[in-house]
């Protein structure tokens, strides 16, 4: 708010007008919400592969703001999940607890499964800092495929809600 004061030089006036310039410039533009969509490749950052790291299958968070790699452990059925950069090349810490995700099997109803944050001490990162989250799921065990979604995970201030994904991933091209 611009206050008027008696007196005041064109100074404090051409200040004021920076500072509100200033302010709708870099203040927040909207509401800081994503949702839904994010099997969606509508990719921002075009060119840039979204190579899964160990081999799981990659959710693309809103306009591939972040990634997840969902990767599937069918030996001791758990679900590991990893959180990712826009170009999905460095690991990107966030401060949950916990995942909740909710997953299908074929055949099957929906079943909840928390996946859990993961300390790594190699890497420094500790519960509510981290990039790696597990959720322990003995009816997983020798599973190949399934349907999920997240209802809602929040990364560097923003909230993607809605997140619907396939594993495998069904939009990823067979390898050649």
């Amino acid at each position: 708010m611009i206050r008027w004061v008696n007196g005041s030089n064109g100074f404090g006036l051409a200040w004021s007008f920076s500072v509100l310039a200033w302010a709708v410039a870099c203040g927040p533009q909207s509401e800081p919400s994503i949702s839904g969509d994010a099997g969606a490749d509508t990719d921002v950052y075009a060119g840039h592969a979204h190579d899964p790291t160990h081999g799981g299958a990659v959710v693309v968070l809103g306009e591939a703001a972040f990634h997840l790699e969902m990767f599937l452990d069918t030996e001791r059925g758990g679900l590991r999940a990893y959180v990712f950069d826009a170009l999905m090349e460095n690991r990107q810490r966030i401060g949950s607890q916990a995942i909740e995700t909710r997953l299908s099997l074929p055949g099957e109803g929906p079943s909840t499964l928390i996946l859990e944050a993961v300390a790594n001490p190699q890497t420094g990162e500790t519960v509510g800092d981290t990039s790696e989250f597990y959720g322990a799921a003995p009816w997983l065990t020798g599973a190949d495929r399934f349907q999920a979604s997240i209802p809602r995970i929040d990364i560097a201030g923003l909230s993607f809600t809605g997140i619907a994904f396939s594993y495998p991933d069904e939009d990823a091209s067979a390898p050649e």
